[in-house]
């Protein structure tokens, strides 16, 4: 295995593969983490919102693995932007951390501006390295982040996969030097993805599954990927993707499939009310 690592606009790198803890419940996170960090990952993607940051900096202490080594990245929520330094200072407490690799505002919506400055103001403090966005897909709230900020985000993460493969808003922002982060990368192996003919085909002449295909795609796209999973097995198959790499011809083939389907379709003002509720029953319990 061959671990990639991108040069971010403040000068420091971030590796382009790693895990996502999402959807892994806090129960067997730190098992999880444990046993991707031994895989050889270095890189793990959590949010205030998970509930499992606490776990994650379990893990981070039991590898064995030198702090430096790693990349961290979580996020504060909509609900704690007015307070976004305290939120930080929270989650460095959560995980037992001096310092945090990466925080992204997680959503495009609130005091996004006052939240970003605090963070501006934790990576003078050295409290967090690099600092960025999520889902701020909206141009014109962007544009109020670029054009306000002292340090320009290092990253900005949102949907992205084969189907929707997130061109325009990166080359909108590729000039600042701004990485693009994929959530959502296997699309939860939606069955219109996986068995698409594309991808069947690729993965036959390379002797890799679906998966293994579509996060190879990210790396050659030049985004940063982090698919999630509770099985050693997967942790396994899903690093393994540094043997290989596609024809400009073949990549010409997979760009043909973006635009297929959008997953994350709920309508954005249930996606708000659906947020708030889950916002409140999540981060009440979880201090």
């Amino acid at each position: 295995m061959n671990q990639i690592y991108l040069k971010m606009n403040n000068g420091l790198e971030i590796p382009q593969f790693g895990l996502g803890v999402c959807d892994i419940p806090k129960e067997i996170t730190k098992d999880v983490c444990i046993n991707a960090i031994k895989i050889g990952y270095r890189l793990i993607d959590t949010a205030h919102i998970y509930g499992n940051e606490r776990e994650v900096g379990e893990a981070i202490k039991e590898s064995g693995v030198d702090r430096k080594e790693l990349f961290i990245t979580s996020k504060i929520w909509p609900s704690e932007f007015r307070k976004a330094k305290e939120a930080v200072y929270e989650m460095l407490d959560r995980m037992g951390l001096d310092y945090i690799d990466l925080v992204l505002l997680h959503q495009q919506t609130g005091a996004y501006l006052k939240a970003y400055k605090a963070l501006e103001e934790l990576v003078e403090e050295g409290k967090v390295k690099s600092i960025g966005i999520s889902n701020f897909e909206s141009k014109k709230r962007l544009d109020k982040i670029l054009s306000n900020a002292k340090i320009c985000p290092q990253i900005h993460q949102i949907e992205c996969h084969p189907f929707r493969q997130q061109h325009d808003l990166n080359n909108y922002t590729k000039d600042k030097g701004v990485l693009i982060e994929s959530w959502f990368p296997l699309a939860r192996g939606y069955k219109e993805l996986m068995n698409n003919e594309i991808i069947t085909s690729l993965k036959e002449k390379y002797h890799k599954t679906s998966a293994q295909i579509i996060i190879r795609w990210h790396i050659e796209e030049g985004y940063i990927v982090f698919p999630g999973t509770k099985s050693i097995e997967h942790l396994k198959e899903n690093i393994d993707v540094f043997d290989f790499s596609f024809t400009k011809e073949e990549m010409d083939m997979l760009h043909t499939l973006d635009g297929k389907k959008k997953f994350n379709i709920m309508p954005l003002f249930l996606q708000g009310a659906f947020n708030t509720f889950q916002a409140w029953t999540i981060l009440s319990k979880v201090k």
